[in-house]
Order: C-alpha cells, then sequence, then structure tokens
C-alpha cells in the first residue's frame, strides 16, 4: 500500500505529463475514489463550509458520449477534505462555476484508468518509484484503508 509521501511522489512524477494527471492521483488516493468517480465530480460537490467531498455520481465515456451514474453502492457518500488534497481542491475549485467538472484530461475529456496507464507509463512509473505492480485502483484502497485507521 502506497504511503500519502508515495502518493505525493506518484502524483508529482505524473504532473511531468500533465498536471490532470497528478490531481487525479491526488484525489484517487485521498478522497479513496474510483477513477469513474473522479471523473463524475463537480466543483460544487466539494464542500468548504462542512469539510467534505459528496462522492454521488460516477461518469464513464460511451458511445453516446459521458453517461453519469450513481456511485457503485448506489449511495452517495461523504469524504472528509484532508490537508494532502486541501491545496489540489482549492486551485480546481476556485472562480470556477458550480456545476463544472471538477477534473478533466489534457484534452478535456475524462480521465479513464486506461488513460492514466498509457499517458504516464504507469507501469513503468512506479517501478521506477520502487512500487513496482501498484495499479491505479491501488490508490483509491490506499485511501480507504487510510480513512478507517
Amino acid at each position: 500500500m502506497p504511503s500519502p509521501a508515495d502518493v505525493v511522489w506518484i502524483a508529482a512524477a505524473c504532473a511531468e505529463v500533465h498536471q490532470s494527471y497528478s490531481d487525479h492521483v491526488m484525489l484517487s488516493a485521498f478522497l479513496a475514489a474510483r477513477t469513474s468517480e473522479v471523473a463524475g465530480l463537480l466543483v460544487r460537490d466539494v464542500d468548504w463550509e462542512n469539510g467534505v467531498v459528496v462522492i454521488e455520481r460516477q461518469c464513464f465515456p460511451g458511445t453516446g458520449g459521458l453517461s453519469a451514474k450513481a456511485p457503485k453502492g448506489r449511495r452517495a457518500r461523504l469524504v472528509p477534505i484532508i490537508d494532502p488534497v486541501a491545496p489540489v481542491l482549492r486551485r480546481l475549485t476556485t472562480q470556477r462555476r458550480r456545476n463544472a467538472p471538477l477534473l478533466r484530461g489534457p484534452r478535456g475529456g475524462v480521465i479513464t484508468t486506461a488513460a492514466l496507464r498509457n499517458a504516464t507509463g504507469w507501469d513503468e512509473l512506479v517501478a521506477s518509484l520502487g512500487l513496482p505492480g501498484l495499479r491505479r485502483h491501488d490508490l483509491r484502497h490506499a485511501g480507504a484503508t487510510r480513512g478507517l485507521l
């Protein structure tokens, strides 16, 4: 399981390709969110007043465009905004429309697991950082585990 420092290190390496990939890593790991849930986040889902992010939809690219539906558990969940991800969320929400997507890739589309893998050379990247075999979804698991501690 990657440590918080490992996640920041991975995100920094991804930023060398594009900032959106770094942001995706940070959101996935520190919100314990699936790739599709990160894609489904809107600016309004970041509730600064209560210090939480509301995860209530997931978004997938499909043949007819983007599809949005309830998350896997069919229920919204509130995830606390913790220090490592707060600056990313602040940058992604400042002076943006409430209904705007929180994060999009370099060409304006959702970031899928495959897009992140291919664009960053994920397997080689994590191996070079001493974390061979780390999958993108492992970031969510690491975040969920830390949330239980």
